[in-house]
């Protein structure tokens, strides 16, 4: 939806402007972008009718600029705005001008429909973790929002979306363990598990399959199933900071942002646990890495990440059979960072 916008740019700067302003009831805002930043002045109930139709997702404006030495009509995106915490008045607003045959990218509000999805009628829960998206279009053609259809969402199908993008790398290398080892996993409650031996070792692989986010308390409840603690656990997952294909053990540390681990940590309390980080690689420089991890491989990438899985294997058994410190030095090639998945040694 286009809305107009009438303002008035002012010449006056700094924050005595802008208060000054506020006490007169206007709205200072700034126009950035296409080589200059003009300092504006917008009537308060415009902005307000504009905010409350748009409900969150990015408004376009058709702006009036009064005084403005040329281009006196021009294409803006609603890019920010401030509010006052205590009375709610709108007290800045930011704006960027646009070109209407140039694509923007921007966030776009998700709207589930359906009614209630399939899986909570068999009595699981909905976690609606993304609320909205970033999107690439021309600015003619940008939706208020997008609507995903999730009547038919299945108890952990959301997580099974995701096997194979670069987030679920963890749960490649237990595929692969797995198969080397001749363990059968199978389906059981949030987790994609199987018991077998390595050796003299009892193992149980795991790879969850509930959102990565919230991965701790189901192997919290793993760990207690087996009376095992974080010394009994090697969490496996992707690393954005280390280069695509790049290997890396680490003894305990930090979540480094990783939501996962951080959910891990919070649940067994401890981060005093062994993790083998799988190298993804960086997003591009516009890219979020949100998006970047929940995109699949390229076909090239994946012949660059397929031995690192089968080394990652290899990295499992010297963990198990020789140590953390011996399997550092023989695996670990310079670099750093972390993320998720697990096995578990009994």
């Amino acid at each position: 939806m286009k809305f107009d916008l009438a303002v008035t740019v002012r010449e006056k700067t700094g924050k005595g402007a802008a208060r000054q302003l506020r006490r007169e009831g206007k709205v200072p805002g700034v126009l950035y972008g296409q080589g200059e930043c003009l300092l504006l002045t917008i009537e308060p109930d415009s902005l307000v009718k504009i905010l409350k139709a748009q409900a969150g997702g990015a408004a376009l404006v058709s702006l009036t600029l009064t005084g403005a030495k040329s281009k006196p009509n021009r294409t803006a995106l609603l890019r920010d705005f401030q509010v006052d915490p205590v009375e709610g008045h709108v007290l800045h607003a930011d704006l960027f001008e646009i070109s209407m045959d140039k694509a923007i990218r921007v966030k776009v509000p998700l709207h589930l429909t359906g009614g209630v999805p399939a899986g909570v009628k068999e009595g699981g829960i909905l976690h609606h973790n993304m609320r909205e998206l970033h999107i690439e279009c021309l600015p003619g053609t940008l939706p208020d929002f997008i609507e995903v259809d999730a009547s038919g969402l299945a108890i952990a199908q959301g997580g099974a979306a995701y096997a194979q993008t670069r987030h679920n790398v963890g749960m490649w290398v237990i595929e692969r363990a797995a198969a080397r080892w001749s363990i059968r996993l199978a389906k059981r409650s949030m987790a994609h598990r199987g018991s077998g031996r390595l050796g003299s070792e009892l193992l149980e692989l795991a790879g969850t399959l509930d959102w990565m986010n919230i991965t701790g308390p189901p192997l919290k409840g793993l760990l207690r199933e087996y009376s095992l603690t974080a010394d009994d656990l090697i969490l496996i997952h992707d690393d954005l900071d280390l280069g695509l294909g790049r290997l890396r053990i680490k003894q305990a540390g930090g979540h480094g942002g990783h939501n996962g681990i951080k959910s891990i940590i919070d649940a067994i309390g401890t981060p005093q646990f062994v993790r083998v980080k799988v190298g993804i690689g960086r997003p591009a420089p516009r890219q979020d890495s949100a998006d970047y991890v929940l995109e699949p491989f390229t076909k090239e990438e994946v012949e660059i990440v397929s031995p690192c899985l089968d080394r990652a294997v290899d990295a499992l058994e010297c963990l198990i059979h020789r140590g953390t410190a011996v399997a550092m030095n023989q695996f670990n090639v310079r670099e750093k960072p972390e993320e998720d998945e697990g096995i578990l040694p009994g």
